[in-house]
């Protein structure tokens, strides 16, 4: 562009070194084409330039009409007064147009801000309705939260009675067999599923309990079962001796639980669900794989996040993996996720081994135990059960 205009300005100086500037009286006015092109596509330097240029032109034209004969015909103060009115007339033409670019630039310029305000605006609307929408949901689990807390307290006590029972039958009266741990594992499930209800609406004092993850994994697997059932194979690697961990109990089956959902979920046409604890060093390296969908990129640095799922509204809360996150955070862990698309997914949780619970012998401790229950059936249950095992 810079080069036209250039080109331009040079063939009006060469058409008024040749002809003069009477000769372009009448096509002056065309002059303002190359200014206008000039303002409006290289900016008010250019045009000013483009004057400069023109009265140049204008004063080339002038000496050679006066170097040609206009002396002799008289004509001389005809040719400064056409010189004159040419740049006077440019000088106007060149105001006005540099007031319409300047102008023209500050719409367009108030014209990008406006935009840029609509689109931060519509950015700020977005985030806005996002966190509405999150905090609606949070309400709905709030909801659920305090729902479930009014009936977990008298479930949680007849689940607790259903396994007194299933234990005594199985120690005292001698009973014993598929039926009697059918019993136990149904009521290991139902409290370990109403602790996963509780824990997404309610906020309850964290019980730290040092205790074997190696068992408690072990016990977790029977929970398994009704998810991959008739769909997905099962593979169990556990270590012989116990891997002592300090957590929440609950916690620690609740991500569990939720980490075989969420791979149970990624193998709608089934697969291999696997489920491994090692002892490294000063860590008991907890893997969960699946040989499922596997996650993108994306998803994999978002999958933390609360409410963040990639199922369906119905089927996910977006809260599972924001409670192992932060389980293993608390316990001063950390965590790795392998995935890619259609190769599956591996979870591993590295989570700090502690200090095994000192062991007392009989006649070490001498305690008094008083036993609360507002219960009446589940009190029997646990003063039964207390009375067998002290006079043991």
């Amino acid at each position: 562009m810079v080069l036209l205009y250039s080109g331009l300005l040079a063939l009006v100086l060469v058409s008024y070194q040749s002809y003069g500037l009477r000769a372009h009286a009448g096509f002056q006015v065309a002059h303002l084409l190359p200014l206008l092109l000039g303002g409006l596509l290289l900016g008010r330097a250019a045009l000013w330039w483009g004057l400069g240029i023109l009265l140049i032109a204008l004063m080339i034209g002038a000496g050679v009409d006066l170097s040609g004969g206009a002396q002799l015909d008289g004509s001389t103060s005809e040719v400064r007064a056409g010189l004159m009115a040419s740049a006077l007339t440019l000088l106007v033409a060149t105001v006005m147009l540099d007031r319409l670019i300047s102008a023209s630039r500050r719409a367009l310029r108030r014209s990008e801000e406006l935009a840029e305000a609509n689109a931060r605006l519509a950015r700020e609307m977005e985030e806005r309705e996002r966190a509405q929408a999150q905090l609606l949901h949070a309400q709905k689990l709030d909801a659920v939260g305090r729902m479930a807390r009014g009936i977990a307290h008298d479930f949680n006590n007849l689940l607790g009675v259903i396994v007194g029972y299933a234990g005594i039958a199985r120690t005292r009266d001698g009973y014993g067999g598929k039926p009697i741990e059918g019993i136990e594992n149904a009521a290991r499930r139902g409290a370990l599923l109403t602790r996963r209800l509780l824990g997404l609406g309610r906020s309850r004092p964290r019980q730290i309990e040092i205790f074997d993850a190696t068992q408690a994994a072990s016990q977790a697997m029977a929970l398994f079962d009704p998810l991959f059932r008739d769909r997905c194979a099962m593979t169990f690697a556990l270590p012989e001796r116990p891997a002592w961990v300090a957590l929440d109990r609950s916690e620690f089956e609740l991500a569990l639980l939720n980490l075989a959902t969420n791979a149970r979920d990624a193998m709608p046409e089934g697969g291999v669900f696997s489920l491994s604890l090692e002892i490294e060093g000063g860590n008991a390296r907890l893997a969960v794989r699946d040989t499922g969908s596997g996650m993108t990129p994306e998803v994999v640095a978002r999958m933390f996040e609360p409410f963040f799922t990639t199922k369906p509204g119905d089927r996910g809360s977006g809260v599972g993996m924001a409670i192992v996150q932060q389980l293993v955070a608390d316990s001063g862990g950390k965590i790795e996720v392998e995935s890619a698309p259609d190769c599956g997914t591996t979870i591993t949780l590295h989570l700090p081994l502690a200090t095994p619970p000192a062991a007392f012998g009989v006649g070490e401790v001498v305690a008094r135990i008083v036993l609360v229950e507002d219960d009446p059936d589940l009190r029997a249950i646990l003063d039964d059960t207390l009375t067998i095992k002290v006079s043991r």
